[in-house]
């Protein structure tokens, strides 16, 4: 990971570092004087976490017309910061309109009230969700405070394809006449 160049006596990195994985290094410094006296030294390199971007993974789900619709967009939420990122999800964007679907607190996308999904007048939504990690105050495993560096983001699109379903069929009554719809 770390590399030494004798004429500058400068440590250099290698290869990036990543907190989640490694969270200290050790290394030893050989020192030796001309008559070949030598000494060892261990010096510890402590890493610092910073912020990781949440990954947002987009869906495509065949829902029936009429039916619920509770996407925990959790399960396509993913954060190198696991267990310290707090995440917000919003609704950018939606197609056709941007009233059909809201997202809860926990993290559910859903029908906002008193929408349906209606094949007939709609056969497919795209929904563009914007998800926010927020900068846990947590300390990390060393006791250390998390030091915030902003709220990191990702969008992606959750596309609903309407499935039509035979629509009942139903009577309706006016006086003595009888007028038979069926399903569309």
């Amino acid at each position: 990971v770390f590399t030494f160049n004798a004429n500058s006596r400068e440590f250099t990195l290698a290869s990036s570092l990543n907190y989640e994985a490694v969270k200290t290094y050790e290394i030893v410094v050989k020192v030796e004087d001309p008559s070949q006296a030598s000494a060892n030294q261990a010096i510890t390199v402590s890493i610092l976490d910073v912020n990781e971007a949440p990954v947002l993974t987009g869906q495509t789900f065949a829902i029936e017309e009429d039916s619920r619709v509770r996407i925990n967009l959790a399960l396509y939420t993913t954060d190198p910061d696991t267990g310290r990122a707090i995440f917000t999800w919003t609704i950018d964007s939606e197609v056709p309109s941007i009233d059909n679907f809201a997202i809860s607190s926990n993290g559910e996308l859903h029908l906002a009230p008193n929408k349906t999904l209606d094949f007939e007048n709609c056969e497919m939504h795209e929904v563009v969700v914007r998800v926010v990690d927020g900068w846990s105050t947590l300390p990390d495993s060393a006791g250390q405070d998390r030091v915030p560096s902003g709220d990191l983001s990702d969008t992606a699109t959750f596309i609903i394809d309407v499935v039509d379903i035979n629509d009942i069929g139903f009577v309706s009554i006016d006086g003595n006449n009888f007028v038979t719809r069926g399903g569309e």
